[in-house]
């Protein structure tokens, strides 16, 4: 008797210790809400922002994330703490193996992703996620842009205002970093275990990742001219474009307006002696 009553003395105590943690959690994302509420009103007209969403990912695959949307951190908490979620190791292995900063989630939810699921019925959807490294704090950061699951018009949105989307998370990255610390490591729960994962995260955050640009030679190779160097971001930009990747995807990955690019391209023409993009692709991709 004396056992089973120790057992449930020990189960409650359990209990009242999880109850006051998610208390914790939840007054500590408030806080974290109510410091970038201007922020985000002003990307609600801007935009037409529904919901900002934010996760910080660990060494250890840890992670800690809110959003502005009370009804998915409750579900969140509820359902995925200390989960090991296959979203995000796929989306963290693709930022990291690859160029890609952007991710969007669109159409329909995946039937067989429970988290999927509950995104989906907690009306955060249509969104776009923006990765970045965060080299002072030893992490990466994931910013999310959502929508609803009606209205479809945000990735619109923020490709063509993109000079506005990034600025937008330099100022929520500021913010946010202003106010998680080491102190609050206590937040964090369990979400990454894949060591494939977790190896690639420390690689890139510890080394740096060596940019894939075109050298001289490389150069010489694609325009077969005596020309100047490309400049880093006509580097860049022919790197995306052999990729696959169309204008406004290049604008939003290097933080640009598609105009912009578009000017880019032209130099890039005149470069190699092109009189179109077709034409310039066949230069690129040899």
């Amino acid at each position: 008797m004396n056992q089973l009553l120790k057992g449930a003395y020990s189960q409650r105590n359990q209990s009242m210790s999880s109850k006051i943690s998610e208390i914790h959690t939840y007054n500590f994302i408030n806080e974290l809400v109510f410091g970038i509420t201007e922020l985000v009103n002003s990307a609600k007209n801007q935009i037409g922002l529904n919901t900002f969403g934010y996760r910080r990912f660990l060494l250890d695959g840890k992670s800690f994330g809110f959003s502005t949307n009370s009804s998915w951190n409750r579900t969140f908490i509820e359902h995925f703490s200390d989960s090991n979620i296959v979203e995000y190791e796929n989306s963290l292995y693709e930022y990291l193996s690859t160029d890609k900063t952007i991710f969007l989630r669109i159409g329909e939810p995946n039937q067989k992703s429970i988290y999927q699921q509950y995104l989906y019925a907690n009306d955060v959807w249509n969104n776009l996620s923006i990765y970045r490294k965060n080299s002072k704090d030893n992490c990466i950061e994931v910013f999310f842009i959502c929508s609803t699951r009606e209205k479809v018009g945000l990735i619109e949105s923020c490709m063509n205002k993109i000079e506005y989307v990034n600025g937008l998370v330099d100022s929520l990255q500021e913010q946010i970093n202003s106010k998680l610390n080491a102190n609050h490591n206590r937040y964090f729960s369990e979400s990454v275990n894949n060591e494939t994962v977790l190896h690639e995260m420390s690689d890139f955050l510890h080394k740096g990742v060596i940019p894939n640009k075109i050298t001289a030679t490389k150069t010489k190779e694609y325009f077969n001219s005596n020309l100047s160097l490309l400049s880093n971001r006509e580097n860049e930009i022919v790197l995306l474009l052999a990729k696959g990747f169309k204008r406004k995807q290049i604008a939003l990955s290097l933080g640009l307006s598609p105009k912009t690019i578009d000017t880019y391209i032209d130099r890039l023409k005149k470069k190699s002696n092109v009189l179109n993009k077709n034409q310039l692709m066949q230069v690129i991709l040899g």
